[in-house]
């Protein structure tokens, strides 16, 4: 989780800096999670980094009918927020929180 969250933070750094320096920014709280997803039939697994705004995943339905996907298995990443977002709820301090900017 480390390595991921440096990665993210690395990018961000010149809002850090407009930031001390008074200039406007805009900054919102996000949650950070780590999936492993399947892949295919031959038991491969992606693990996969999500952020999402915390406002979005406070208040995801979570029993709200899927939207219309592009794609299928994108189901499979709806039923990975719905799970998140219940998880979320009942113990936020598991979950990296960061403020992002731009």
């Amino acid at each position: 989780m480390n390595c991921v969250l440096n990665a993210t933070v690395e990018h961000l750094s010149t809002v850090y800096l407009r930031q001390d320096m008074g200039l406007p920014v805009s900054i919102n709280r996000y949650v950070m999670c780590l999936t492993c997803e399947p892949v295919d039939e031959r038991r491969q697994r992606k693990t996969r980094a999500l952020l999402v705004r915390h406002d979005v995943l406070w208040d995801f339905h979570l029993n709200d009918r899927s939207p219309q996907l592009e794609k299928p298995w994108h189901a499979e990443r709806i039923e990975t927020l719905r799970c998140m977002a219940k998880l979320y709820r009942e113990n936020q301090g598991a979950f990296t929180v960061l403020e992002l900017g731009s």
